[in-house]
């Protein structure tokens, strides 16, 4: 019940796998321990280079982050965008609306969430899947930086 693949309208469950999917997923199973390692030596380099720039994520002891995505915390996040935009980074802000705002849910009633409504507006998920190269992150990197000692 998704719409502009944001806003949630029907509450819903998607669970369909047939077999060719199925398939596919116990190819992919076997790269899985690889694109981990990927996913996770770039957040590494995020987080070692960008941690005066930006709120980067962390991991508590005992977890461990397989960084779907590498979400930082930026006051600045429009800006931000907009900044690496022109230098050719693609960037998400991954679920934008927070839940109790869906349209499905407009007939609940409002939780305070402030902290939630605070963070929304500024996170900014960086290129970090597996297949982004050393050269790139740093690219990301640098253009963070450079953007904050403007």
């Amino acid at each position: 019940g998704t719409i502009n693949r944001e806003d949630c309208h029907y509450p819903s469950l998607n669970g369909r796998l047939d077999t060719i999917q199925a398939a596919m997923l116990l190819v992919n199973l076997e790269h899985l321990e690889h694109k981990i390692a990927r996913r996770r030596a770039n957040a590494k380099f995020y987080s070692q280079n960008l941690g005066e720039s930006v709120i980067c994520p962390t991991e508590e002891d005992g977890g461990f982050n397989v960084y779907y995505t590498y979400t930082i915390i930026s006051e600045r996040r429009d800006q931000l965008r907009e900044h690496l935009e022109s230098q050719g980074i693609e960037t998400k802000i991954h679920h934008p609306i927070l839940m109790p705002y869906h349209t499905a849910y407009q007939h609940l009633p409002k939780p305070e969430i402030p902290v939630a409504e605070h963070l929304v507006e500024r996170i900014l998920s960086i290129p970090s899947h597996e297949n982004v190269t050393t050269e790139e992150t740093d690219y990301v990197a640098q253009s963070i930086r450079e953007f904050y000692e403007k």
